[in-house]
């Protein structure tokens, strides 16, 4: 018997012996209860008759001169539909069948659905999540009216708007301008990984391009401009938050990196600023731990010395360079619930150190810039969110100024400073890993 009729027959179920087609068919072995139960109707001889019909082309009524009291019931047995019924197993369909396992099949497909059902809700939550606290996707910008705040001189008005976003979204991010272009460096991407991507964005067209890459990966590192070079300082590599003391220099000529002498001490998370020429380097975590040791680099004699260290030691603060003076503000002491307010200004001349009035707002994560005579701090973050402030400190009237807060409220960010315009770019939109392309600029008239 072929293997078709063998499987109509006598069921996928049963089992060869010594038999001249190779298989038995009315007296097959078969391993199925199931299929035992099914063939309690049809006595063996009677079976063995449709077998023997099949294999000789004969149709049932050719049998009913022959089997009269069983041709009407071989006919009604042949037909597909009692084949179907009565010999073939159940078809697979995707449904549950309780008759073929005895509602094993149905607990066990039910089961294995309430799995797929989870695993899909689980899957849409973890997306969502993932685009929403780390991509920023759903997070909008809120323009906050224009600020008009009256200072010696004149009445000046503070204006935000938004500029083309990043091509790469991105946080604790390094920027600096170089020939009147902003160079944003390094940081995490939205998967977490350490980049040495570098994008430039030029405010003349409102267009961004791609920048050569730092020669290695970098995150929580600094920059900063001296003369016709930029440079990109220290930083930490991938989730091993390891600090690093290379330096880089960018010239405005050069399409590449340089290397050129390292920090005294490996550095990450602190803050730089340029300063008559040299380059200011101050806090941040070192190997041993939160740093406060103040390092000057000579872009002339490529040497770095080290001078009066800052009173307190910090991380994740603003620096900037200002009426002749290095102003920092901001940080925290490694911990989101560990923020500073402190203000302190270094003298290079007299290499020395002033507390100044306290930030308004504590926080770390900052992004920091000097900005239409003011020290500008803005963003940053603390346990749950992520700060919106942009408070300013005014040397001439020695007091902290409220401007108008960022349109998204980040921390990891940086700032740059074109003409009138502070441009704040990157950054994460919630506390931890979280990144943005965002790029929003805080005019002034």
């Amino acid at each position: 018997m072929s293997n078709e009729l063998r499987e109509r027959f006598c069921g996928p179920w049963s089992i060869p012996h010594a038999y001249p087609n190779g298989w038995s068919s009315p007296c097959c072995v078969d391993t199925s209860s199931l299929m035992s139960k099914r063939r309690t109707a049809y006595p063996p001889e009677f079976r063995r008759q449709m077998v023997e019909l099949v294999r000789s082309g004969r149709n049932p009524e050719e049998l009913s001169r022959e089997f009269e009291p069983t041709a009407q019931r071989a006919k009604d047995f042949l037909t597909p539909k009692a084949i179907h019924q009565t010999i073939l197993p159940p078809m697979k369909t995707g449904r549950p069948s309780t008759e073929s396992s005895g509602g094993g099949a149905l607990r066990y497909t039910h089961g294995m659905r309430k799995v797929m059902a989870i695993a899909v809700l689980l899957l849409l939550i973890a997306g969502t999540a993932y685009l929403y606290y780390v991509r920023g996707v759903g997070v909008s910008a809120q323009i906050p009216r224009p600020a008009t705040i009256e200072r010696a001189g004149g009445v000046r008005t503070y204006t935000w708007g938004v500029r083309t976003a990043m091509p790469t979204p991105r946080t604790e991010v390094a920027a600096e301008v170089l020939a009147g272009k902003i160079y944003v460096i390094g940081g995490f991407d939205g998967l977490g990984r350490t980049v040495a991507t570098v994008e430039v964005y030029d405010p003349a067209s409102g267009l961004w391009a791609a920048g050569p890459d730092l020669p290695a990966p970098r995150h929580h590192l600094v920059a900063a401009t001296a003369g016709d070079t930029l440079y990109a300082l220290g930083g930490y590599t991938g989730s091993s938050f390891e600090p690093h003391a290379e330096v880089y220099a960018l010239d405005a000529r050069t399409t590449s990196w340089r290397p050129i002498a390292t920090l005294p001490a490996a550095r990450a998370a602190m803050a730089a600023a340029a300063l008559g020429g040299k380059l200011y380097l101050v806090g941040g975590v070192g190997p041993e731990g939160l740093a406060n040791e103040l390092y000057v680099y000579d872009t002339v004699a490529d040497h770095w010395e080290e001078r009066r260290p800052a009173p307190t030691r910090r991380d994740h603060l603003a620096a900037a360079a200002l009426h002749g003076r290095l102003y920092l503000g901001g940080g925290r002491e490694q911990s989101l619930s560990k923020n500073l307010a402190t203000l302190e200004v270094y003298d290079p001349t007299a290499d020395t150190w002033n507390v100044g009035a306290n930030l308004p707002t504590a926080r770390g994560g900052v992004a920091g810039a000097a900005f239409d005579g003011l020290f500008v701090i803005a963003g940053g973050e603390r346990p749950g969110a992520t700060h919106a402030e942009v408070e300013a400190f005014d040397p001439e009237s020695d007091r902290w100024l409220s401007l108008p807060p960022l349109p998204t409220a980040r921390h990891g960010l940086a700032a740059a400073v074109v003409g009138n315009v502070l441009y704040v770019i990157g950054g994460g939109t919630h506390p931890g890993l979280s990144v943005s392309g965002r790029v929003e600029a805080l005019e002034v008239h």
